[in-house]
């Protein structure tokens, strides 16, 4: 069984300790093989790391013609992440934690120990670790969108908020999170709950919508208001209502 990163992952970010197996969901699919393309007609596709990522690859040729959302969760490991075809990403949903993992293995030179460039990047706010990955060559037309718990999330989207000159700043999207009357007791399934409403919201635009041509700044906004509103209403266990 391979080490899963998100072990380390949670023991440095959080006090919650995952210890993942990766069992059936990990046993790699034969479909490529037997020419089938289960994906042809597919017009969105979201991904998690939650299966072999072998079939992760075999989905990406497959979907040629999907809008592509990727949540990398638990992420891959660093030679992975490095690896793996990131441009072929239209849609990244990532926590904090992620997206300091993320750019931390995709901006380390293998023989570079990680102790050495950890105490910088530990140092960078999320803006600043949003837009750095962004700047990267395959994250140039990704939109990020990255989740930041109690505190609500933040969205880049290059069509809107890439700089158009090196003296200007990036700008975001952010929303607070919803709050929650009597305070959250469970946020299990939060996470993939964001995922699934967001990706239905962008399919509310079509297939092969086009950010900045079919789908607006505030049509964005909207979809990210309604995922932060489902997420404190459903995924998270309350003894009260939800505050709006």
């Amino acid at each position: 069984m391979s080490t899963i990163s998100a072990l380390s992952n949670s023991i440095r970010y959080t006090l919650l300790s995952l210890v993942l197996f990766p069992g059936a969901n990990h046993s790699k699919d034969e479909f490529d093989k037997e020419g089938i393309n289960l994906y042809r007609e597919a017009s969105h596709l979201l991904l998690q790391n939650e299966i072999h990522l072998g079939s992760t690859y075999y989905a990406l040729t497959s979907a040629r013609n999907a809008v592509i959302f990727m949540n990398p969760s638990p992420l891959p490991s660093p030679r992975d992440i490095r690896e793996f075809p990131w441009d072929s990403i239209h849609w990244l949903i990532v926590n904090e934690a992620e997206t300091r993992e993320m750019y931390h293995a995709l901006i380390s030179d293998p023989l570079i120990h990680k102790p050495k460039l950890q105490p910088l990047i530990s140092t960078m706010s999320t803006r600043e670790l949003v837009a750095s990955l962004s700047a990267l060559p395959k994250f140039r037309k990704t939109n990020i969108i990255c989740t930041l718990g109690s505190n609500g999330v933040l969205a880049f989207v290059p069509t809107f908020h890439r700089p158009k000159t090196e003296n200007e700043t990036p700008s975001f999207m952010y929303l607070p999170a919803a709050k929650v009357v009597g305070g959250v007791k469970d946020t299990t399934g939060a996470g993939d709950t964001f995922a699934g409403y967001f990706v239905q919201g962008i399919m509310e635009f079509g297939p092969g919508a086009k950010v900045g041509k079919d789908i607006g700044e505030t049509d964005v906004m909207k979809v990210l208001k309604v995922c932060v509103q489902v997420c404190s209403s459903f995924s998270c266990e309350t003894n009260k209502s939800l505050k709006t």
